[in-house]
């Protein structure tokens, strides 16, 4: 019997009786058994068996065997099959096949052992006990399809460079698959895959193979404490099942990863190896890495524009309903990362952004934030010596022309803080440049600070520099306090150019 792989039987009815032809060098007959020693050979229509010595028990009204008992070096063939032991017991009236003694079976590429080995041979099933261990050949089908979840990323996950996949657990159980039932491969206990830098945990893992097709294979399943990885990338999850009609695997039982420069956790999670797609849903909180350069926007409180922030810091903490992580198809293309619903993204020097849809694109090679795009009650804010805070409908930043856009309806609010005072900047469009720091206000603009108000076609203002310019037929309204206080500072220059103490 093949072990974990259905075998086709045949099951011609023959009006011949089965035969066994036994051969060996000493021959001994006793009532109810005959035993052979030295150098024994059985064989039968499904194969041969080869052992230093053999104990047939018979039947005493007509000598019919019953029971077959090898011991010492035991070999059996069938077909592509071959098993090895000390002992091996063989119940012909249960069929059932018992081996002991460091059991273990080849078939092709496929290879084990095990502490006890039990193979049924009526309903094609097997049952090894005790420090099970398989190797399949890399392509094999089924088990170690848990191992391809990252494979878009690594060239190497899904076995193409030819590294066998390598199986341990406790119990191993086998079904074969019929025309009308269902089979399956079962992994109990302290359950390990392992192919190259792919690793597999678990306490149970169960294949189910499609009845009527000769053992293929529809679904997969882990659960209890599963921990996957791919070289640094990890996974964990407390039930696991891989579809392999849709090909995707779902995750469930609060869910863990760290894949490359983010972690993160959900209530499920849901993977597509064949197009490289991560999402995840319910509670999703997640570690992103501060970007790199021009990521600076969300945090335009520095006092130098022309120094870039650069990643390493403590990472931004994302809250959502539901999260998409898209790999690039291509090997120059660009990673896609889209949160949806309830959208909050914070940072350890006070950064806040609140949307309701955001959709980023990330350069996989630098782990660099290349686009943004916020939507749906957009609130940004900051902390520091210089606070801002963006409440408009949308955000949208490119790394292509270093800026960073905000529209609103019915305006844009852009407040921010000066000496203790607040600046408050409004239109329907604003554009913040990384590369100057000044930040441009379209579409009847008002800026409004301490001093007084400033309107026009349109107003920039560096809050960095706090300098300020305005164009298109511009109006400047000041306040009592600033009018009295530009007399007062006229006066006294006044006075000094005169020489009037």
């Amino acid at each position: 019997l093949p072990i974990g792989q259905a075998r086709k039987k045949n099951d011609r009815p023959s009006t011949e009786p089965e035969l066994l032809q036994i051969t060996s060098r000493l021959f001994e007959l006793e009532p109810g058994r005959a035993v052979f020693r030295g150098s024994v050979s059985v064989v039968d229509a499904d194969g041969t068996l080869n052992s230093d010595s053999i104990v047939i028990g018979l039947r005493e009204d007509d000598w019919e065997v019953q029971t077959i008992r090898a011991a010492g070096s035991v070999v059996m063939q069938a077909d592509q099959i071959k098993t090895t032991s000390e002992q091996a017991d063989y119940d012909l009236f249960a069929g059932l096949i018992v081996l002991k003694g460091n059991p273990s079976w080849t078939m092709g590429e496929r290879s084990g052992r095990a502490n006890l080995l039990m193979i049924q041979r009526k309903t094609q099933s097997v049952n090894a006990k005790g420090d099970v261990y398989m190797k399949l050949p890399a392509d094999s089908e089924g088990e170690g399809r848990f191992l391809d979840f990252n494979a878009l990323r690594g060239a190497t996950a899904n076995g193409g460079d030819g590294r066998p996949l390598e199986i341990r657990s406790n119990v191993f159980l086998f079904q074969s698959a019929t025309p009308g039932k269902t089979g399956f491969a079962r992994y109990i206990g302290a359950v390990r895959l392992a192919r190259g830098e792919s690793r597999l945990r678990c306490s149970f893992l169960n294949v189910h193979l499609a009845k009527g097709t000769g053992g293929v294979v529809e679904s997969i399943n882990a659960a209890v404490g599963i921990r996957l990885a791919q070289g640094e990338d990890q996974l964990m999850a407390q039930t696991a099942t891989y579809d392999l009609v849709q090909k995707k695997i779902r995750f469930r039982g609060e869910p863990k990863w760290k894949l490359g420069t983010q972690s993160g956790q959900a209530r499920s999670v849901e993977l597509s190896p064949v197009d490289g797609v991560f999402r995840a849903s319910g509670r999703v909180k997640i570690q992103l890495p501060r970007p790199k350069g021009d990521g600076r926007f969300l945090l335009p409180a520095q006092s130098d524009p022309a120094v870039k922030t650069e990643s390493g810091g403590k990472p931004l903490l994302v809250v959502c309903d539901s999260f998409e992580y898209r790999q690039a198809a291509e090997a120059k293309g660009m990673d896609s990362a889209t949160f949806t619903g309830n959208v909050v993204l914070t940072g350890d020097e006070g950064l806040r952004v609140q949307a309701q849809w955001v959709a980023t694109e990330i350069n996989p090679d630098a782990a660099g934030l290349v686009s943004l795009d916020a939507t749906g009650g957009l609130d940004v804010s900051t902390t520091g010596e210089n606070a801002m805070r963006y409440v408009s409908d949308r955000l949208v930043y490119s790394t292509s022309d270093e800026t960073v856009r905000l529209t609103g309806e019915p305006n844009v609010e852009i407040r921010t803080w000066r000496e203790g005072e607040a600046v408050v900047a409004l239109g329907q469009a604003a554009i913040y440049n990384l590369g100057t720091g000044w930040l441009r206000l379209t579409g009847d603009p008002v800026l409004k600070t301490a001093e007084g108000e400033l309107r026009g076609r349109e107003v920039v203002f560096s809050p960095q520099t706090k300098r300020l310019k305005a164009t298109g037929r511009w109006k400047m309204t000041l306040n009592p306090k600033t009018i009295s206080k530009m007399r007062g500072r006229t006066k006294k220059q006044y006075e000094m150019e005169k020489g009037t103490p």
